[in-house]
């Protein structure tokens, strides 16, 4: 049976400083089915972002061979206005150009009691337009090359004391192929969760190939309009 499924979300972070708005819209369809846990799946999705002066839009596809383990492929176009990168000059890298990306991903939850782990490795191919400088993504701070690859590793182990809470530990690292240049975030997540909300809150450190350090607070917001088959 096939499910529509709609996604809002709102997220912020203190360094790199940024916010943005996203709207998700997904068609999922079982391809098997044991029980309410146990199915597999493929979705079709479209993808929207912007903090005004970063506009996305990208469309993929979903495939779990089982609920809790999957892969997806997406293709984003976006354009940039920034006129500044924290941690980079943007007289010397470019800040502001379209870029594409194609982006294969592995995502797995894992539960065993009140425990849970999510993982997810991201692989995206770069371009942009301008061959005379490097590429700072606005997301990572990773200097790229103009045909790059950045892999972004992001993992939480946490606890729930209550069933819709879930209190852990979050690491982000991401790297580029050519470059090797790198970012990590190493924090402190809370998450509340609710049929349709979920609010997170993140409390961390933020350090880059030059090993500067900084203290980083995120912000995460997400309202399920119509929930679909995606189990996270």
């Amino acid at each position: 049976m096939a499910q529509l499924d709609t996604r809002l979300g709102a997220s912020a972070r203190s360094y790199p400083s940024g916010a943005a708005i996203e709207g998700e819209f997904g068609y999922g369809q079982k391809i098997w089915d044991k029980d309410k846990i146990l199915y597999g799946y493929i979705r079709p999705f479209v993808h929207l972002k912007s903090s005004l002066l970063v506009n996305s839009a990208s469309a993929g596809v979903e495939f779990f061979p089982i609920s809790f383990f999957g892969f997806s492929y997406t293709r984003m176009q976006g354009h940039r206005t920034l006129k500044e990168v924290q941690g980079r000059d943007c007289k010397a890298t470019n800040c502001s150009s379209s870029v594409g990306k194609n982006i294969f991903s592995l995502n797995t939850a894992l539960a065993y009691k009140d425990w849970v782990m999510l993982y997810q490795l991201r692989r995206e191919f770069i371009s942009y337009k301008d061959e005379a400088s490097l590429f700072s993504d606005e997301f990572s701070g990773v200097l790229l090359t103009r045909s790059d690859r950045q892999d972004i590793h992001t993992l939480v182990i946490g606890f729930r004391p209550y069933k819709e809470w879930l209190i852990g530990g979050l690491q982000i690292y991401a790297k580029g192929k050519n470059t090797d240049d790198f970012s990590s975030y190493r924090g402190l997540l809370m998450q509340k969760t609710s049929n349709v909300w979920s609010y997170g809150l993140g409390v961390g450190l933020f350090r880059n190939i030059e090993d500067h350090t900084h203290g980083s607070a995120l912000f995460l917001l997400k309202y399920n309009l119509i929930n679909g088959l995606r189990l996270f």
